[in-house]
């Protein structure tokens, strides 16, 4: 068998998560990182002056979406070198329901495996338009876990508000994960002070 040593940087079209509350502009940020066009599954980029494909309103859909995006790339019909999934947690919504309407047999974890199984179809589908030289942007909400430590304590954790299972394969699946957090500012409190409970705090907006 030949083997040829590959030498120096490959050049590599990325595939990134980016999950945060609504209205911080996880869209907007997705849509600047190139000429993007969007698979959408909700209606967060209508303000936004960017290519986009018709609202998704099931799983199937989303797949049909992935497929269209690679025929015409593939052969030239579109130049757009980002595709962003605006919102994959949506996705999983998505995969729940049929499953409820397919009265899949859901007992001892099938479910949960058939989930897993099914969103990693769709990651797959991503894998494909990355092939093709486009960078992948996956869009999720926020969730704040708790995660207790082994050796005792705890500490609370931001991540994309998927199932476990789902979360795992996508942050394994991904090269790199960003928390697009909203506005912080301090705030005092009225009448505060005084030792009894007044002092500053902050709130998340």
């Amino acid at each position: 068998m030949d083997i040829t040593i590959i030498s120096g940087k490959q050049r590599k079209a990325k595939c990134v998560v980016l999950h945060g509350d609504a209205g911080v502009g996880k869209t907007t940020l997705a849509s600047r990182m190139g000429k993007a066009i969007i698979i959408p599954t909700e209606d967060g980029s209508d303000h936004l002056d960017v290519d986009r494909l018709p609202l998704c309103k099931s799983y199937g859909a989303i797949i049909e979406s992935m497929k269209w995006i690679h025929e015409k790339k593939k052969s030239g019909e579109i130049d757009h070198d980002v595709v962003v999934l605006d919102s994959i947690d949506w996705a999983e919504n998505f995969v729940e329901t049929d499953l409820q309407r397919e009265n899949f047999d859901q007992s001892y974890g099938k479910g949960t495996i058939e989930i897993g199984q099914r969103m990693g179809r769709l990651l797959k589908g991503l894998d494909l338009l990355n092939e093709l030289d486009m960078k992948v942007v996956v869009i999720a909400h926020s969730e704040c876990k708790t995660v207790e430590m082994a050796e005792g304590g705890s500490f609370s954790r931001w991540q994309p508000k998927l199932s476990k299972r789902s979360n795992a394969r996508l942050q394994g699946w991904s090269d790199g994960v960003g928390f697009r957090a909203g506005e912080v500012k301090g705030r005092e409190e009225a009448g505060g002070g005084g030792g009894g409970g007044g002092g500053g705090g902050q709130r998340r907006r």
